[in-house]
């Protein structure tokens, strides 16, 4: 009996003791249960469903996603994997055949990269500095064709006998030259042909002369994206008919002929900036008098 009662009694005690922790241990209950970590993880389905958004919500994160890296593409004109994010694009594309005049364009990429424009280094395209990797080179030169200012054409008489043969051959040099004048017409760069010289077997200095078009077919180029508008014979007279400047090998990096590319993109920024505010009118002061003013 005496055991019987201390039992009963130490059931008493635990009995009262549970009621009084019994409104605590609800409420942090209740509590837990209506938390979003609970819930998830009390049933299997729904913590499927809570882990995974829904399509409402990730559409409208991807929405977001899309506006937000449009907004930040619209802003970066080129990509360039050597001069990184470009807004206005490259400042001078290099156009040259890589067989014959590769040292050539080396020399001229740079000599013009030394160069500071308006308190900004000069950016130049060139294949084998500025190609993304993976990137079609035919694509990327024509992005950067597209996306430049000057285009410096690198013209060898060893470089150009290819283009005879452009209405039966594809031709990717020509194809600079085609968009480059596209370009050119239309305003929105400007050409500068450096004619090359060689020097013979003998080492003397021979002046570039290949000047005759009618070598070149009077038939459209083949090429695939070629625009098809000019004949090769037409879209050479063109380029003949500009502004050149004789170079040679030796001397085509020298400072000389990057001077002559920068004053051409000079040019053309300072005629694509909108003209300066006229001068303010005051009245009671005669045109003789406004003429000596200095605002």
């Amino acid at each position: 009996q005496l055991v019987s009662q201390q039992q009963l009694q130490s059931r008493q005690i635990q009995h009262q003791q549970s009621q009084q922790f019994a409104p605590k241990l609800s409420h942090s209950a209740s509590a837990f249960q209506q938390s979003s970590s609970f819930s998830s993880f009390s049933n299997p389905q729904t913590r499927q469903m809570s882990s995974t958004p829904s399509f409402s919500q990730s559409n409208s994160q991807f929405g977001r996603t899309k506006k937000q890296s449009q907004s930040q593409t619209q802003l970066i004109r080129f990509r360039c994997p050597f001069h990184g994010d470009l807004e206005a694009g490259h400042m001078f594309f290099v156009s040259y055949r890589v067989a014959t005049d590769k040292d050539s364009a080396e020399k001229l990429f740079l000599s013009l990269s030394a160069h500071e424009i308006f308190n900004q280094r000069a950016t130049v395209f060139w294949d084998r500095k500025c190609l993304s990797v993976g990137e079609s080179w035919e694509n990327g030169f024509l992005r950067g064709i597209d996306s430049c200012k000057v285009v410096l054409l690198i013209m060898s008489e060893k470089g150009l006998k290819k283009i005879q043969d452009a209405h039966k051959t594809s031709d990717s040099v020509l194809l600079e030259y085609e968009m480059a004048l596209q370009l050119y017409t239309s305003g929105k760069c400007l050409i500068l042909p450096l004619q090359l010289g060689e020097y013979n077997n003998d080492g003397l200095y021979k002046k570039f002369r290949a000047l005759e078009t009618s070598v070149y077919p009077n038939e459209l180029h083949c090429h695939p994206k070629s625009p098809k508008v000019k004949t090769v014979r037409e879209t050479m007279t063109e380029l003949m008919q500009l502004e050149a400047v004789n170079v040679e090998p030796d001397t085509i990096g020298d400072l000389e002929t990057a001077q002559k590319a920068v004053a051409l993109y000079q040019r053309l920024i300072e005629s694509t900036l909108p003209p300066p505010p006229p001068i303010p009118t005051l009245p009671g002061i005669s045109e003789s008098s406004k003429n000596s003013l200095i605002f």
